[in-house]
């Protein structure tokens, strides 16, 4: 690829959508102008920000600085050979809006091929933030042996615009195939079931094996970030949130994590002794099979708590996360086989205890609490039985 100051922005031809090819807007007309959908007070400027903004935003963030970050990306998803002069166009997508980014698609369409790359627009205070703290995160955890569960981070750059509005943004890789997941009610029957959000194909409807499998996999990756000797883990995750998405192949199912927002301990413990590593492992599984079960009906509606049989598929996953862990030198086996014999002397009290001491760590106002209270006596109790005890 040519250097990245040949890049001759005018002869770039920009189109701008709101969601997949659902609406094209134009600069300067309709929608262009209209104010983004944001919560009050969230916004870092005191000047509505307009759709417009936005995408000029993303749009500068391609081609400010001669279009450094543009070339990078165009490194990373073309082999051979490239230059700016021979992208026939660019479209930006809006995809959705989020809690803290509002992400967004960049299609480069290129000598007859088209190759895309994803951008997470923070425009608010909070949103700037955590852009700050999850490429950091994000950028470090990939370079792990668990980094290919997570979409690999491009750039970071802060982006001013000529109103003076101030954003952050950053690009990472676009997982092809890859879609969104909830649980929903299947029409057919009435009965919750996980539905993907294919935009192209339509919602699709998994099957119990497939779904079984996301779940597993859900808890295999979370478990192999999970650091033995220190405790350090990814959390808080959530499915409403849509943090893991889901590739369908035949009757196979495949998962990513696309977003880390902190990765630290949540025991105030040391890990000195193995009682204390056990103690952790044990705890982690309890959060990881209680917040595993939580989802919004449909993405957006009222929280759903998912069958138990999501816990024996939570169980294997998070023991064959634990197989592919090293040795450690304090321990006599494996780490997996220590945990189960840790765990087989672990009581039906101390299991709804250590459930209840994760669930008591919660914020107390957060709108999921009033379903897990409800479900938690229940849930400690299949968990016992899915370790086998």
């Amino acid at each position: 690829m040519t250097d990245p100051d040949s890049l001759k922005e005018p002869s770039i031809r920009f189109s701008y959508w709101i969601g997949e090819r659902d609406l094209q807007i134009q600069p300067e007309t309709g929608m262009w102008c209209d104010a983004f959908p944001l919560q009050p007070d969230a916004g870092s400027s005191e000047t509505a920000i307009t759709y417009g903004d936005y995408f000029a935003g993303v749009r500068a963030f391609l081609v400010l600085d001669d279009g450094i970050r543009l070339y990078h990306a165009l490194n990373r998803l073309f082999e051979g050979s490239r230059s700016f002069q021979d992208i026939d166009a660019i479209d930006i997508h809006l995809i959705k809006h989020g809690e803290f980014y509002h992400p967004g698609r960049v299609d480069i369409h290129l000598r007859g091929k088209t190759v895309s790359f994803l951008v997470n627009v923070a425009l608010s205070k909070p949103g700037m933030a955590t852009a700050q703290n999850e490429f950091k995160l994000l950028e470090r955890l990939s370079q792990t042996g668990c980094g290919q569960f997570l979409p690999e981070v491009f750039d970071l750059k802060q982006i001013r615009l000529t109103n003076g509005l101030a954003l952050w943004i950053f690009s990472a890789e676009w997982l092809h195939e890859f879609h969104e997941w909830h649980i929903s009610r299947n029409p057919s029957d009435g009965k919750p079931g996980i539905v993907v959000w294919d935009p192209e194909q339509g919602h699709q409807w998994l099957s119990p094996h497939q779904s079984g499998m996301v779940y597993h996999r859900i808890a295999e990756i979370l478990t192999c970030f999970y650091q033995l000797e220190t405790g350090n883990q990814i959390f808080p995750w959530h499915h409403a949130a849509g943090d893991f998405i889901v590739r369908t192949d035949a009757d196979q199912v495949d998962v990513r994590l696309i977003t880390v927002r902190q990765y630290h301990s949540m025991m105030d413990m040391e890990m000195d002794s193995p009682e204390n590593v056990f103690l952790s492992m044990m705890l982690f599984l309890c959060n990881l099979s209680i917040r595993t079960r939580l989802d919004r009906l449909d993405g957006t509606g009222d929280y759903i708590w998912a069958d138990s049989s999501v816990i024996d598929f939570t169980v294997a996953g998070f023991m064959d996360g634990l197989r592919k862990k090293e040795p450690l030198p304090f321990l006599p086996k494996h780490p997996a086989d220590c945990f189960l014999e840790y765990v087989h002397a672990v009581t039906r009290d101390d299991m709804d205890q250590l459930c209840r001491a994760i669930v008591d760590a919660y914020n107390p106002r957060a709108p999921e609490m009033p379903i897990i209270h409800t479900h938690l006596q229940d849930h400690a109790t299949s968990l016992f039985h899915a370790l086998g005890l």
